[in-house]
């Protein structure tokens, strides 16, 4: 498989998170790759995935951190080139600097996306 950037098409889910599938699904078992972008400053609140995520910064920085309120004082930053892990079933955040963020994620499925209550 080869793809250019300009055929990765994006489709916003929630405000300001835009994504695709670039292999794989998230409903199959099996190796899956997500690529996602950030706008400028944009969120994903607390939340956890069943499998453990490596995650690849493309391009901008990337805030994250783990628990389950954002607390902006622990964030780690990744900038482009950076990688990090999450493993499956931890409650994770992250957001997008001022100029927002590409990054790939891989895990393997099924997964899902499951927001956590603060403070739960």
């Amino acid at each position: 498989m080869e793809l250019t950037g300009e055929a990765i098409v994006l489709k916003e889910g929630k405000a300001g998170v835009f994504s695709t599938q670039i292999v794989g699904s998230l409903q199959e078992s099996g190796v899956y790759v997500t690529r996602v972008r950030l706008a400028p400053n944009a969120k994903n609140d607390p939340h956890f995935h069943p499998d453990g995520r490596f995650t690849t910064v493309i391009a901008g920085t990337i805030y994250y951190g783990r628990g389950n309120v954002v607390d902006t004082e622990l964030a780690h930053v990744f900038h482009a080139g950076d990688v990090y892990y999450t493993p499956a079933e931890t409650a994770h955040w992250l957001y997008a600097g001022a100029d927002g963020a590409v990054y790939d994620e891989v895990g393997f499925g099924p997964s899902s996306a499951t927001p956590v209550a603060p403070n739960k």
